[in-house]
């Protein structure tokens, strides 16, 4: 029979209240593992085999979730939803016919989305910081002389044979700002311990077979402000130097291993900032100039950013973690001299 002119389509049936749950259950499941999975990347660069294995294995599980039948069947529900809804509807409208004083049928009027367009997003460069202040760099150029760590004649060439000398005269530049050491896994820590204090610390590291190709970690104390952990690179040879690899600042009274982050903000911008140095000057980041960098952030949470002149920061209100080499503009006859300043994160941009 054929249906008389002016009738509405049969509606399609709707689903059930406990397969729409389903669905966004197997989404929400997803989503959480998502947001699990982008914190796994400094574990995948970490030298310890066991972090490796566990990050691969929830890399694993997050794929095994993401192709399984209900997540897929889920994510073609919600992209059907969005192509046959392009609509919203607004509230009915009575209009009141005034000739016969009969109001009439509430009408339903259908209005189409306007089209998203996401802004514009300004280019940024490949060194992720868009601007610097004026008459300032990142680094120190090849050229300037600094008065500290890199000054000391143990400081040009640091292998595997000098890295003890030069721990103890580095000791002794600063030693109410920083205190330096090599960090040791526990059971080395059990090995060095039980030696007598004769032992040289060359010796322990070579205990472990593998030792040209696991990576020596530094131990930096900023006084009354963090714990940094410098990697440096694996000692292939007593005489090739070993360069930074990076950095992972942790608050002092967290407990963590030298990969683990920090349960700080603050302190996960130092290690942004000291990865961004690394990315884009890591020929010519250095031991010494590492330690020179950090000997400022003693005064992190009273510095006064050099650029906006302010102690905290528009957005998120936080210190100037952020360091840039500054060159004094000198007169006529005077020396050119430069210094590390303060920086916010914001400011560079």
């Amino acid at each position: 029979m054929v249906s008389p002119a002016g009738s509405t389509p049969k509606p399609q049936p709707i689903e059930s209240i406990e397969e729409l749950q389903k669905r966004l259950d197997a989404l929400s499941n997803v989503e959480k593992q998502l947001q699990s999975t982008r914190k796994l990347t400094r574990a995948l660069f970490s030298s310890n085999p066991l972090d490796i294995r566990r990050a691969f294995n929830e890399l694993n599980s997050f794929s095994t979730t993401l192709k399984s039948a209900g997540v897929q069947k889920a994510i073609r529900a919600s992209e059907e939803s969005d192509k046959n809804h392009p609509f919203i509807e607004e509230p009915a409208v009575v209009k009141a016919d005034t000739s016969i004083g009969i109001p009439q049928t509430p009408t339903t009027t259908r209005v189409q989305k306007p089209p998203t367009r996401s802004p514009v997003q300004p280019r940024r460069p490949k060194n992720g910081l868009q601007l610097l202040p004026p008459h300032s760099s990142l680094i120190p150029s090849l050229s300037d002389s600094i008065a500290g760590f890199s000054s000391l004649p143990s400081s040009k060439r640091i292998t595997l044979l000098g890295l003890p000398q030069f721990i103890r005269t580095a000791s002794t530049v600063r030693p109410k700002v920083l205190k330096l050491r090599i960090w040791f896994p526990p059971r080395a820590r059990q090995h060095l311990l039980t030696q007598s204090k004769t032992t040289e610390i060359i010796s322990v590291i070579r205990q472990n077979p593998s030792y040209k190709r696991e990576s020596i970690v530094l131990r930096v104390e900023v006084t009354d402000l963090s714990i940094v952990y410098v990697r440096l690179s694996p000692p292939v040879s007593d005489e090739v130097p070993l360069r930074v690899i990076s950095l992972n600042c942790l608050a002092l009274g967290e407990k963590k291993l030298p990969h683990e982050p920090s349960d700080h903000i603050v302190y996960n911008q130092m290690s942004q900032f000291f990865t961004t140095l690394l990315t884009e000057h890591y020929d010519r980041f250095s031991i010494p100039l590492m330690l020179d960098l950090l000997s400022t952030y003693d005064t992190l949470f009273t510095d006064a950013c050099g650029v906006c002149g302010a102690l905290l920061s528009r957005t998120g209100r936080f210190p100037p973690v952020g360091r840039v080499w500054k060159e004094e503009v000198a007169g006529v006859g005077e020396e050119q001299k430069a210094k590390w300043v303060p920086c916010h994160m914001e400011c560079f941009h």
